[in-house]
């Protein structure tokens, strides 16, 4: 196995999300699809239901031949099958519809947490970061030709802010950590060092020997830059 590939293996507690979050889809797909079964074979579905169902039907069959609208297109057909839930609101289960549905909402959190104690990117930006990346883009000399890496998100907002003629580098290639010490700057954020991680490296060991200056530090952010490119 090279360096170059992710040897870290997902946490437990992201695959305990991951069975909470198969078991809440699941399981609340097949009760609201078999209340919506029920209510269309007793023809409890009133015009409008009917309206709704046949149209995202045709929604549905549109985008199967049409590829530019998308798979999500193919979750229309889960607005019509919501409709299932008001067979058990108007039987003896109604009294227990509030408590169950209480539950699935607390259980439906365990979805966004899948991958999200492994994944590659960060999505969110912290105030320190948030600061480093402006400390970053005033005093940085954009005017000569130089590489920055950075974290892939933050690669984004550097370039947005810049408008630089410079090279972004990113975590995401599959040079990365490699080509780390080709950089003329180094933006470390907690993004770039977890995926230094996935490789097995810690930021020491990526920009050791090569003769980097740390001219900004915080907390969870630095800035390093070549002596000879400063």
């Amino acid at each position: 196995m090279t360096s170059s590939e992710r040897v870290a293996s997902p946490p437990p507690i992201d695959s305990i999300a991951q069975i909470f979050s198969r078991v809440t889809w699941v399981s609340t797909t097949m009760i609201v699809s078999i209340g919506f079964l029920l209510l269309l074979i007793k023809r409890s579905l009133r015009t409008v239901d009917l309206s709704l169902l046949v149209s995202m039907v045709a929604y549905t069959a549109l985008a199967a031949i049409l590829p530019i609208m998308g798979r999500r297109a193919f979750f229309a057909l889960l607005i019509p099958i919501s409709l299932g839930v008001t067979y058990y609101y108007k039987s003896k289960f109604g009294r227990h519809l509030k408590y169950s549905f209480l539950i699935i909402v607390l259980l439906l959190t365990s979805i966004p947490l899948t991958r999200s104690f492994y994944d590659s990117q960060i999505f969110f930006q912290t105030e320190v970061e948030y600061q480093s990346a402006n400390f970053l883009i005033n005093h940085y000399n954009w005017t000569k030709q130089s590489s920055i890496l950075s974290h892939f998100r933050v690669m984004r907002y550097l370039e947005t802010k810049t408008a630089s003629d410079s090279e972004f580098g990113h975590d995401l290639t599959s040079t990365f950590p490699e080509d780390a010490r080709n950089y003329d700057c180094a933006f470390y954020t907690i993004g770039l060092g977890k995926n230094l991680l996935l490789h097995n490296q810690s930021a020491p060991e990526a920009f050791s020997g090569v003769g980097y200056n740390r001219v900004f530090d915080s907390t969870f952010c630095a800035i390093l830059i070549k002596m000879n490119s400063s």
